[in-house]
């Protein structure tokens, strides 16, 4: 389970993805976002819908979103830069 795994090595960056199979993403880093030992982790869900359509109001605040695009790559680049 990845709460688990998250919680024993104290991650610096969380990535999800919005569609997975025991939970979506979205419940994923909400319960992260609760954790105190992991909570100054970066949280980043990865989704193939449109901004605006991807739940991102339903998110904790500070959660990134990234986006499939032409320019997805150099939009992963540019967070972890």
């Amino acid at each position: 389970m990845p709460i688990g795994a998250a919680v024993a090595t104290t991650p610096d960056v969380i990535l999800a993805t919005e569609v997975m199979a025991e939970m979506s993403g979205h419940e994923l880093l909400s319960v992260f976002d609760q954790i105190d030992k992991i909570k100054n982790c970066h949280l980043v869900l990865m989704t193939s819908q449109p901004a605006g359509q991807a739940g991102e109001e339903k998110l904790p605040e500070g959660v990134v979103v990234l986006h499939k695009s032409d320019h997805f790559h150099e939009d992963l680049g540019r967070y972890f830069m």
